[in-house]
């Protein structure tokens, strides 16, 4: 059997935003675990103990919500409902910035909001041609051929069709090719896939490109010194779940030629991997 404080610890722990919701009722209160019993209170009260909070509701609004639902005379039980995941007060600042944000200024509306599969390429990419040749291998046919790459369906196609007909350039299988394709294509892009399925490697080749085309810098980069075109792309913000993996991505641009330590500003914890320090 489970001890006591192991069956309820990762239960309506503090900070963790929970929902009060009657059964067939439209109104939902939302509010915040602001306490938790203890493990002595528990051993000495019994485990129906462990089954009592206290919620902290602090917006006039929800609490109205609250009032309303309790008010409400049917003999429908009360569910509550736990959000699972860490702290609702990390997040909350986020949310609070994103209810101050005007709804017109509000990124990405379309894409989050109406569901919109197909859009425009980021701003940045539009009416441009890419210098493509450093996914290929330098003085083959590919390598030409990817010079100059307009941002264009059509042209992105082509792109496409070049990187799985050819031994000579990277080794990307079709949906890898297609990710790459829609991230020029879309102002958003979502790629997603199990582990081993070369999201990672993905991704440092799509830093490849974007650096590859960035303006030029002061330390000669090893391979496009001379970008046919200079991006306004810079700084690029890269945010990973994990310091590991953050270190992994930095690690791979660095030994891909993309990018010098001298270019990388990292924030976080202190790295494992010495170079990154």
């Amino acid at each position: 059997k489970l001890k006591v404080e192991e069956l309820y610890r990762k239960r309506l722990c503090s900070g963790i935003l929970v929902c009060l919701w009657k059964i067939g009722q439209p109104e939902l209160a939302f509010g915040i675990v602001s306490s938790k019993i203890s493990t002595r209170v528990i051993k000495e009260k019994g485990v129906a103990a462990a089954h009592r909070r206290e919620v902290s509701i602090r917006s006039p609004s929800q609490r109205k919500s609250l009032m309303n639902l309790l008010a409400t005379k049917t003999p429908n039980e009360v569910v509550l409902v736990e959000a699972s995941g860490n702290s609702f007060f990390a997040y909350e600042p986020v949310l609070k910035s994103l209810q101050q944000l005007p709804a017109a200024g509000l990124p990405f509306i379309p894409q989050l909001t109406e569901s919109q599969r197909e859009g425009e390429p980021p701003e940045y990419l539009v009416d441009q041609t890419l210098n493509m040749s450093c996914l290929a291998t330098k003085g083959t046919a590919l390598f030409q051929q990817l010079k100059e790459i307009q941002i264009t369906k059509p042209s992105m196609d082509r792109f496409a069709k070049l990187l799985l007909a050819t031994s000579s350039g990277p080794k990307l299988d079709p949906m890898q090719v297609e990710a790459i394709r829609q991230v020029f294509l879309n102002e958003m892009v979502a790629i997603q896939g199990p582990p081993g399925t070369g999201k990672t490697y993905v991704g440092v080749k799509l830093m490849q490109l974007l650096l590859a085309n960035a303006p030029a810098s002061p330390i000669p980069r090893h391979l496009n010194p001379h970008p046919v075109v200079g991006l306004p792309i810079l700084p690029i913000l890269c945010v990973c779940y994990t310091n590991h993996a953050l270190d992994q991505f930095l690690v791979d641009i660095v030994e891909s030629g993309s990018a010098t330590m001298e270019e990388i500003i990292r924030v976080g914890s202190r790295s494992k991997v010495e170079k990154l320090n």
